[in-house]
């Protein structure tokens, strides 16, 4: 599904994906999962993003990762390339969606930039 954004620059797509595979995740393997996709976005996507002319990938995960209880709400960012929405030669989709989890809601927000 990683190699598939790029192709298809469908974020839309991958959104409805992470929210169903994100909803599965226990508590305790939440945040290695999102520690997994930053490391796919950083490492093994790199390459297939400028092939596809994508100039910028950005993904916020907002809410209670991985914790219990009165838990401080985190920021979880993954930001790849250039992402400016001030800049007009760029073609900008942007998503927003919510994943309910058994200790609250994550919101997520998704964005491409490309050509």
């Amino acid at each position: 599904m990683i190699t598939l954004l790029p192709k298809t620059k469908d974020i839309e797509l991958f959104m409805q994906w992470f929210t169903r595979v994100a909803f599965r995740f226990n508590i305790r393997t939440q945040k290695k999962f999102f520690f997994f996709l930053r490391y796919l976005f950083t490492k093994i996507t790199y390459r297939y993003l400028y092939r596809r002319k994508i100039r910028g990938v950005f993904f916020d995960i907002r809410g209670k990762v991985g914790v219990k209880g009165n838990a401080k709400k985190r920021n979880f960012l993954i930001k790849k390339g250039k992402i400016s929405s001030s800049t007009k030669n760029y073609k900008i989709l942007i998503k927003n969606g919510l994943i309910g989890t058994p200790t609250g809601v994550l919101g997520v927000t998704g964005m491409i930039a490309y050509r």
